[in-house]
């Protein structure tokens, strides 16, 4: 059993190269459903939802979302693990862009309005419900949740993946998530990644410094996850 596990990222990635790859397995993935079954009205429901594709041999797929993860690692203890982690600076540029253009979203009036820049938000308290998503969606907690506590228990989350993948850094085949699948009973090609593209226009070195600063957390999970893929050489669980 196979479950995909993507925080704050985009799940065509990862998901299309698993099709392709697995091709006549029927597996799939939709984007939309992200946004299902979440009833807080205060938090847009892109932010609140981690993404879990999970795909059993029934053909299920599972799409797990933020009021249900207490359970997540009991409901998938036995599947296989994989993920990609996205680049902080790149999920902010987006996110803004997102917020920025998104009028149905409820930090759209306040940027729009003041005619926020990007730093200005990434300085301001609006910032702060979208600040490092990807460590809090690992490590299920809230925006509240103090960056060591959140560290601490994304990586602890981290560490049961046995494929980490990082945005724009990986692309081409994966030999290793390959070997990883067909390991596990998947008869599969190798995965093909198509190559993560950065906004098209990055922030100044000040503007990033900034976002770094907002998204501490977010930046550490990065710099652990490429630590473990670098372990992952060495005969670690983790694997690049």
């Amino acid at each position: 059993m196979l479950s995909v596990i993507l925080p704050g990222i985009r799940p065509q990635i990862l998901g299309d190269a698993l099709e392709a790859s697995l091709s006549g397995s029927g597996i799939g993935y939709n984007d939309k459903s992200l946004l299902l079954d979440v009833a807080d009205e205060t938090i847009h429901p892109a932010d609140r939802a981690i993404s879990v594709w999970a795909h059993r041999h029934r053909r299920e797929r599972l799409v797990v979302h933020a009021r249900e993860l207490s359970a997540l690692w009991q409901l998938l203890a036995d599947d296989i693990w994989i993920t990609i982690i996205g680049d902080p600076i790149w999920r902010a540029v987006d996110c803004f862009r997102n917020l920025s253009t998104n009028p149905t979203h409820p930090l759209h009036a306040g940027i729009v309005e003041k005619k926020i820049t990007l730093g200005e938000f990434y300085r301001s308290p609006l910032s702060l419900s979208v600040c490092n998503r990807q460590c809090r969606k690992l490590a299920l907690t809230g925006a509240e949740t103090s960056v060591d506590l959140m560290l601490a228990n994304a990586t602890k989350a981290l560490k049961q993946f046995a494929w980490i993948g990082l945005e724009g850094v990986d692309a081409g085949p994966q030999k290793k998530l390959g070997t990883l699948l067909q390991q596990n009973g998947y008869p599969c090609a190798i995965p093909v990644l198509a190559a993560g593209l950065p906004p098209k226009k990055l922030p100044d070195p000040e503007t990033q410094e900034i976002i770094r600063k907002a998204e501490a957390a977010d930046c550490a999970l990065w710099e652990k996850a490429r630590e473990m893929r670098a372990e992952s050489f060495a005969g670690t669980k983790a694997q690049a």
